[in-house]
């Protein structure tokens, strides 16, 4: 196992939420649907990245004229990798049917982008 890293993402509120709602629902669809296999990396990634996540949202609660947040998550490499390449394999259509919600669905691709920006270079397909 390698050593752990923690940076520093900066959501906005409507980001933050749909990013909450995404990775509650992401672990059995993307498991299941994306990699088509069960990968304890990508479930302890995620569970990472929740529970920041969550104490973000809890940060937003108490200030309700916070808008934006920086949340900070600490991953190991390997966790980090399983995660970015989940998350470059998840399609548009893929996170509208997970999220049941065109706007939410956005709001979580953006966030998903900014994670990438971080974790891993995003790979831009023509």
């Amino acid at each position: 196992m390698g050593v752990p890293s923690k940076f520093f993402i900066d959501l906005e509120r409507g980001e933050l939420c749909a990013l909450d709602r995404f990775l509650e629902r992401s672990g059995s669809f993307l498991n299941a649907a994306v990699l088509q296999t069960s990968s304890p990396l990508l479930s302890s990634a995620l569970q990472s990245m929740q529970q920041n996540v969550r104490h973000a949202v809890k940060q937003l609660e108490q200030d309700a004229l916070m808008n934006e947040v920086s949340v900070a998550m600490q991953l190991l490499q390997e966790q980090a990798d399983a995660a970015a390449q989940a998350f470059r394999k998840l399609t548009v259509s893929e996170l509208d049917l997970m999220l049941e919600d065109e706007e939410v669905s956005n709001d979580a691709s953006l966030a998903l982008w900014k994670i990438l920006d971080v974790i891993g270079p995003v790979e831009v397909r023509l």
